[in-house]
């Protein structure tokens, strides 16, 4: 789609639409006001990126980024995503879009995706509770960073986050710290999880409270180990709301992939 294009289309010359798109266009107040009409029952935030194939020396932006559907980091453009999930109708609502440049070190790229949350958060929908993120995003400085704006934080951890059970007996000792955590979490044999039941055959959860090292805190997370394979599979879910109900957590998460048909729609359908 190009000014040529839409000059064939209609009365306006391709210098007209020119000068008309040289103009700033309120995109998120337009969104923000689709979202207050449409969207109901319990909405969540979301947040992802997604990768475009992009060649050529001069594009504005052109780097390495990763590309989810290869597994691997690509010379490309990408766009950063700030949406609101409806979870009972399950379906998803864009509510600011922008281009990032490429970041010097993963540091620099966790601080933009926090500005860019940050930037978006006076348009919310009031009463917005939950922030649903992918596995990326599960960083301290972007958990420290939603809590800030009012949020709880769902997403998703490595298989190898360091871990540490609580610990609730007596502290026997009066002097010095007090004990926080027990023995690190393994989650081949998570021996101090509650079993839910399966999810489907073969497929078990099991959730519990634990200590994130790095998080710093205590967060709330449901383990879901698929043994339908010679080789277990295990997804690991978190949420800093240590009281929301592990069924919650896991259907939360689940409505974030809503927001992937927001990509597939402006790639496929809007170019």
């Amino acid at each position: 789609m190009n000014f040529t294009n839409l000059e064939r289309q209609g009365g306006l010359s391709a210098r007209t639409h020119g000068r008309w798109h040289r103009r700033a266009h309120p995109f998120r107040e337009i969104n923000q006001e689709i979202i207050r009409t449409l969207a109901n029952g319990v909405l969540l935030l979301a947040m992802d990126a997604t990768f475009i194939r992009k060649s050529g020396k001069a594009t504005p932006g052109l780097g390495r980024f990763w590309n989810g559907t290869a597994g691997r980091a690509e010379r490309g453009l990408e766009v950063s995503l700030v949406g609101v999930v409806e979870v009972e109708a399950g379906r998803a609502f864009a509510l600011d879009a922008r281009q990032n440049l490429p970041a010097d070190n993963d540091g620099t790229a966790v601080e933009a995706a926090l500005a860019h949350l940050k930037e978006t958060s006076l348009e919310w929908p009031v009463g917005l509770t939950y922030g649903v993120f992918d596995g990326w995003y599960a960083k301290k400085t972007f958990v420290d960073g939603v809590l800030k704006t009012g949020l709880h934080m769902i997403g998703k951890l490595r298989k190898d986050a360091d871990l540490r059970y609580l610990f609730v007996g007596p502290h026997e000792n009066r002097r010095g710290r007090r004990r926080t955590s027990l023995g690190k979490v393994k989650l081949d044999t998570p021996e101090g999880f509650t079993h839910l039941g399966e999810l489907a055959p073969g497929v078990e959860w099991l959730t519990a409270v634990v200590w994130h090292v790095t998080f710093k805190r205590n967060v709330g997370v449901v383990l879901i180990v698929d043994r339908t394979k010679a080789k277990p599979k295990r997804i690991l879910l978190f949420c800093t709301d240590m009281t929301l109900d592990a069924a919650l957590i896991l259907e939360y998460y689940q409505a974030r992939f809503h927001i992937e048909f927001l990509f597939r729609d402006a790639k496929q359908f809007a170019g």
